[in-house]
C-alpha cells in the first residue's frame, strides 16, 4: 500500500443519505423487521466497522487504510446464522446486534441492503453473497434457506482441493466487483470445507464533477513532515462544510445527493480560529490576551490523524455527518483534493481477536454446527480486500470478504456388512443383550 493519504480521512465508509432498484430484488421475500429500524441496523454495522477500522489502522503502521464495514458485517452475519452457543453470542457481541431480537436480525439486514440498493441515479451499488462447500458435505436446509432468503446468496458445491476452485472463486469475485478485484486468493489450502463470500461494488458520479483541465500537480504533506508531488483536482462551488476545534470537514455529494463522501481533515482549522477570535472580541477580550489564548498550530499533519482516529465512534461520525449535511451551503468555497487509487488487503484474524472474536478461530471451541453436516467447523482465515479510485468524475470502489473455514471430518458409520452388537447398561456396565447380524433378512 502507498502512504499517499496520511492527513486525509476520506470515506473508507461512504455515508449514505438514502438508496434504490437493483436488477434482482433484494431479497425476493416480504420483509418484516418488526419494531426495529434499518437505521438501527446501520448503526450496529457502523459500530462494528469503526471498531474494526481502528484496530486495523493501529496494526498496519497507521498507513492508508480502507475497509467496507458493509461487506465484512454481511459475511460475519452469514457465519452468525450457523453459529451456536458461545460462538453465536461472541459474534453477536462483536457485530453489535446483541440488543436485537434474534429473529429480526436477518430481516433487518435484508431490509437495510434493500434500502441501500434502491438508489440508481448516477449511483451503481451492488452487493453479492455466496457460499462454497467442499464435496462430500451438505448444507443444512435451514441454513441454506436463510442465506437464500435474506442474503440472496448463491451456492456452489465442488472439489475445493482442485485448482479449478481457486479460478472459480476469483472469477466470481472479479465479476461481482466489475474487475476491480481480480484476484482474492492465490490458492486453497488443504482441509478447507467452506467459503463464505461477500462482494460490494460502488460506482458513483459526483453531483458536480471536477474539470480535468484544472487538475494539476500539488504538494502533499506526509506525516514525517516531508512532501510529495501528486495530482490534485479542484473545484469551486457550494459545498456543505464545518470547522470545529479538532478538524474541518466537507461533504461532496454523488448523484442526487443521497450518497456522499465526507472528508475529515484533522487539526485546528484557521476558520475555527477566526470564529474564536470574533467571539472573544465580541466579549471585549483584550487583543494581547486574545492572541495568547488562541491555538498556535493550524492544520497539523498526520500525527493528529492518529489522535483523530483513536477518538472515532459511530456516535461522533453520525453527529458530524448530521452537522455537515444540515449546514447551509452559502457562498462558494474552493475544494481541492488529490486524485487517488488505494488497494488494501488484510487478514482480519488478529483484529477480530482483539475485538473479542477469538473463539471462531479455535478448533474444538468454535461451534458452527448449524451450517453443514459432516464436519466440525472452525474459521481459519477472514480475508478482506478493498479498492477505491477517486477522480474528477466520481468514485469507484469495491470490496470482497472471504471467510475460510476448515473442518475435522466427522466419522461416517454405514453398517452395510455383518456386525456384532450389544445392548448395555452404561451406568453399571451390564450387558443386557449381545449378538451378531450376518443377514438382515433373518434366519
Amino acid at each position: 500500500m502507498t502512504r499517499l493519504l496520511p492527513a486525509l480521512l476520506a470515506a473508507a465508509f461512504v455515508l449514505p443519505r438514502g438508496c434504490g432498484p437493483k436488477e434482482t430484488p433484494w431479497p425476493s421475500i416480504e420483509l418484516d423487521a418488526g419494531p426495529y429500524t434499518t437505521t438501527e441496523m446501520a448503526r450496529a454495522n457502523n459500530e462494528f466497522g469503526i471498531n474494526l477500522f481502528k484496530q486495523l489502522y493501529d496494526t498496519t503502521a497507521r498507513s492508508n487504510t480502507l475497509i467496507s464495514p458493509t461487506s465484512i458485517a454481511a459475511a460475519l452475519t452469514m457465519l452468525w446464522n450457523g453459529a451456536r452457543g458461545t460462538t453465536r453470542d461472541s459474534l453477536a457481541e462483536v457485530l453489535r446486534i446483541t440488543g436485537f431480537d434474534t429473529a429480526r436480525v436477518n430481516p433487518l439486514a435484508a431490509a437495510l441492503l434493500a434500502d441501500i440498493l434502491s438508489e440508481t441515479d448516477r449511483v451503481q451499488l451492488e452487493v453479492a453473497n455466496s457460499a462454497w462447500l467442499n464435496e462430500g458435505y451438505q448444507f443444512y436446509p435451514e441454513y441454506r434457506q436463510v442465506l437464500a432468503d435474506y442474503f440472496n446468496a448463491e451456492f456452489f458445491q465442488r472439489d475445493l482441493n482442485s485448482p479449478d476452485a481457486t479460478v472459480a472463486i476469483n472469477r466470481w469475485v472479479a465479476k461481482k466487483t466489475h474487475g476491480m478485484i481480480r484476484k482474492l486468493i492465490d490458492g486453497i489450502p488443504s482441509g478447507v470445507v467452506l467459503y463464505l463470500l461477500n462482494a460490494v461494488y460502488f460506482d458513483a458520479r459526483w453531483t458536480d464533477s471536477f474539470d480535468p483541465k484544472r487538475t494539476g500537480p500539488g504538494r502533499f504533506k506526509l506525516e514525517d513532515g516531508s512532501e510529495v508531488e501528486h495530482p490534485f483536482m479542484s473545484r469551486s462551488g457550494e459545498y456543505q462544510t464545518i470547522a470545529l476545534e479538532r478538524f474541518k470537514a466537507v461533504r461532496i455529494p454523488y448523484g442526487t445527493g443521497r450518497f456522499a463522501m465526507y472528508i475529515f481533515l484533522p487539526g485546528v482549522p484557521v476558520e475555527y480560529i477566526g470564529h474564536l477570535r470574533r467571539e472573544m472580541r465580541s466579549r471585549g477580550v483584550p487583543k494581547a490576551a486574545l492572541e495568547d489564548s488562541l491555538p498556535k498550530d493550524t492544520l497539523l499533519p498526520k500525527p493528529q490523524l492518529a489522535q483523530f482516529v483513536a477518538g472515532l465512534s459511530a456516535d461522533s461520525l453520525q453527529s458530524w455527518a448530521t452537522q455537515i449535511s444540515e449546514s447551509i451551503s452559502g457562498s462558494s468555497i474552493g475544494v481541492r483534493i488529490p486524485t487517488f487509487r488505494i488497494e488494501c488487503s488484510y487478514s482480519l484474524q488478529h483484529a477480530l481477536e482483539l475485538l473479542g472474536l477469538g473463539i471462531i478461530f479455535k478448533p474444538g471451541a468454535a461451534d458452527l454446527s448449524g451450517i453443514a453436516s459432516g464436519a466440525q467447523l472452525w474459521v481459519d482465515t477472514v480475508l478482506h480486500k478493498s479498492v477505491i479510485d477517486v477522480d474528477e468524475y466520481g468514485t469507484k470502489a469495491a470490496a470482497a470478504t472471504l471467510i475460510h473455514a476448515r473442518g475435522i471430518t466427522l466419522m461416517s458409520f454405514n453398517a452395510d456388512r455383518p456386525f456384532l452388537y450389544m445392548i448395555r447398561d452404561d451406568h453399571t456396565g451390564a450387558i443386557l443383550f449381545i449378538g451378531t447380524l450376518v443377514d438382515p433378512r433373518g434366519t
